[in-house]
């Protein structure tokens, strides 16, 4: 029987595999196949579900399954998929759910649940604004990453308080490029006109990060006739900068001036 099958797979492999002897055949099929094994599921349980490949498929799973409470445990998680699904829960929750996030954000103990919650609280956006304080103070974070996300969640937010802005223009200053990008996108969500903005993220235009320079660029044209001040340095770039930001500048005068396709 074995020989009748190493035949039919001789014939339907054809010239495509080196031959090989029958007893090579059984010793593969005998030792080796059994060995290869799938690896074991990963995740939250992995006795019973599998590791998701994408986030969506995380979204998938209703957030009533969960209790609040667990779900806001799970914001410690190691996998950042399920950190990722448990925002999502909790914000289906609603605002209830801000002052325990808040809370979080303040327990320095957790280093990884404190950054999920910072990212919670900006999910929510507007209906975060009681807790914009305890955000502010993570822009003083020692890692770039908390001070990273402290701006991005500002940003979502949208609150243009004196102290957002004064923490977001200095956030500007920062010395990590990552985090001067999130600050300068933040400002343009905010709606941050003050003159102290617009004259941060004017000099952030000259930024040696193209990212960060894009990130002003965007946030000016978002401030329309109140970045009015900032057209020399964007028309400077408008002529000098990649194409890009050319490109980007122009969009941004655009919109301040009111002139389409204003020229440089």
């Amino acid at each position: 029987m074995l020989q009748k099958y190493w035949r039919r797979l001789s014939q339907d492999v054809g010239h495509r595999v080196i031959k090989v002897s029958p007893f090579v055949f059984v010793v593969f099929t005998v030792f080796v196949v059994p060995s290869c094994r799938p690896m074991p599921p990963m995740g939250e349980d992995a006795k019973e579900s599998r590791r998701p490949s994408r986030r969506t498929e995380f979204r998938e799973v209703k957030y009533t399954d969960k209790t609040p409470e667990q779900w806001r445990e799970l914001l410690g998680h190691p996998n950042p998929q399920v950190r990722d699904h448990a925002i999502d829960a909790l914000v289906q929750y609603g605002p209830d759910q801000v002052p325990f996030l808040a809370k979080m954000v303040e327990d320095r103990s957790k280093p990884t649940a404190r950054m999920a919650a910072i990212r919670a609280l900006g999910a929510f956006g507007p209906r975060a604004a009681a807790a914009v304080p305890v955000i502010v103070a993570a822009l003083q974070d020692q890692t770039w990453d908390g001070r990273d996300v402290a701006a991005e969640s500002l940003g979502f937010i949208g609150q243009a308080s004196p102290d957002v802005e004064r923490a977001l223009c200095e956030a500007l200053k920062d010395g990590d490029e990552r985090v001067r990008m999130a600050a300068a996108r933040a400002l343009g969500r905010c709606r941050a006109a003050s003159q102290e903005a617009v004259k941060v993220l004017a000099a952030a235009v000259k930024d040696a990060d193209p990212n960060v320079q894009m990130a002003a660029v965007e946030a000016l044209g978002e401030l329309g006739p109140a970045a009015q001040s900032a057209v020399p340095q964007l028309e400077e770039l408008a002529r000098q900068g990649t194409p890009v930001l050319q490109a980007t500048a122009q969009e941004a005068l655009s919109r301040i001036t009111g002139r389409k396709n204003a020229p440089p």
